[in-house]
């Protein structure tokens, strides 16, 4: 998945309970609503890996 800033809706999780995917792959960019849908799923899945990516690497920091 792929999701917005906003990061994924209560139904959008739900569809993903009900049809039992085997892996889920997150991509985030807004590390507080990736934190927040885990906490969702995680009574369903293993959270197993989280790898940090610099999407950005050329960005200046202020």
């Amino acid at each position: 998945m792929d999701p917005p800033r906003k990061g994924l809706d209560n139904n959008t999780i739900n569809n993903l309970i009900k049809m039992k995917p085997k892996k889920i792959i997150y991509i985030s960019c807004k590390p507080s609503t990736l934190v927040r849908d885990l906490n969702k799923l995680e009574a369903h899945y293993k959270i197993e890996k989280i790898t940090p990516v610099d999407l950005f690497p050329w960005t200046r920091t202020r």
